[in-house]
């Protein structure tokens, strides 16, 4: 499978690409999104009940929270939120980043 980033369909409000990833094994890769966050477009807070969520940060440096917590993040960290942990992300310059749901 080629998902070009070109024909998949802009979000309103957000600057997120949302790749439409469905796999037939037992841990499937419920959504796969390329993000740009800046200044004017935080990540707000969210949590997921059903599944987990993995950050890559490709590019630029921001305040990741997990339940509060504050964690500085830069290019190549990688952020795991487990399920049930409020998460979200607050930068004052361009971040690229990837977004992984991994669903039971």
């Amino acid at each position: 499978m080629i998902f070009r980033r070109s024909e998949l369909p802009k979000l309103e409000g957000i600057v997120q690409t949302d790749y439409p990833v469905k796999t037939t094994h037992a841990h499937d890769l419920g959504h796969f999104h390329y993000n740009i966050t800046a200044k004017e477009t935080q990540f707000p807070p969210h949590k997921h009940d059903d599944f987990e969520e993995k950050w890559f940060i490709l590019s630029g440096r921001a305040t990741v929270y997990q339940n509060g917590v504050p964690h500085e993040v830069g290019p190549g960290d990688l952020i795991i939120h487990e399920i049930g942990v409020m998460h979200s992300m607050k930068t004052d310059e361009d971040v690229y980043w990837l977004c992984i749901g991994i669903h039971d």
